[in-house]
């Protein structure tokens, strides 16, 4: 039995900078989010969700797919979101008065041990650790595929779908950065943390959870886990980058204004 496809960036391990999250994103298109969403429901990390009810618009607009909440593969994030995993600190937003943000956001914690060692150069910690003294995930309620990953953000348009609908999708991802960022700095500012917010993401396949979360460090006190990880650390900023580029792309494809599209022949037909 042939084994499943698997998509693979020709960047390596590496993928940090603008240039190479465009790239990345220029490869997925290539491979086709047909074969992603088809890979990643063969590992498990998305399901069909047979029993919504038709009504419901993620669901309906998704197609049925979302990330999965099962145990195996153990997804804690999609959990947490999903209500299936409490947590033991609670819900930040709201204690710090973001009942608003918490409609759409969860503020999660890495592991007691791991936010102990943030400054351990151990090999056993490195790597593993908190990046920073101050290292949180800023997660997304929402279980939608599309926005499982900043690779795929703006990308869940139906196959054929023409520029105008491309652009649209993008817009929405845009959107969705731009009030991630919003929630991020202003939780941090309301915990404290001081002004030197670092907003990063990894990007699949380097990513190791399959849902969306935000690494949010104070980066006055990044440990030795971030210089480890930094390879795959992208900027949130890049990922904006990237989808306005994106977007502009496509508006420089559209008619000018006064300009009229293209006329297309019936099959068949030829021109007079």
């Amino acid at each position: 039995m042939a084994a499943a496809p698997k998509f693979v960036f020709s960047g390596g391990v590496a993928c940090n900078t603008a240039a190479e999250f465009a790239q990345l994103r220029r490869e997925l298109r290539q491979y086709g989010l047909e074969n992603l969403k088809a890979e990643l429901v063969a590992a498990g990390w998305f399901e069909r969700d047979e029993a919504a009810a038709a009504s419901s618009a993620e669901s309906a607009a998704a197609g049925k797919l979302r990330i999965a909440t099962g145990v195996k593969p153990f997804n804690p994030f999609a959990r947490i979101v999903s209500g299936q995993l409490a947590v033991p600190y609670g819900n930040h937003l709201q204690r710090l008065g973001m009942q608003a943000e918490d409609t759409k956001f969860f503020v999660a914690q890495n592991r007691p041990e791991f936010d102990e060692h943030w400054a351990s150069a151990e090999p056993e910690w490195i790597g593993k650790a908190s990046m920073a003294q101050r290292h949180q995930f800023l997660l997304l309620r929402s279980l939608h595929w599309g926005t499982f990953n900043a690779a795929t953000f703006g990308l869940d348009y139906e196959d054929g779908a023409d520029p105008v609908a491309q652009i649209a999708s993008l817009r929405e991802a845009l959107t969705l950065v731009d009030e991630s960022e919003r929630v991020a700095r202003e939780y941090a500012r309301r915990a404290d943390w001081g002004s030197n917010i670092g907003l990063y993401v990894h990007v699949y396949p380097l990513n190791s959870v399959q849902a969306f979360h935000l690494h949010v460090l104070d980066d006055d006190t990044r440990g030795p886990t971030f210089d480890k990880l930094n390879h795959k650390n992208l900027p949130l900023q890049a990922v904006r980058e990237v989808l306005q580029q994106e977007i502009a792309e496509l508006e420089q494809q559209q008619p000018q204004s006064g300009e009229s599209a293209p006329s297309v022949q019936p099959q068949g037909q030829q021109p007079q």
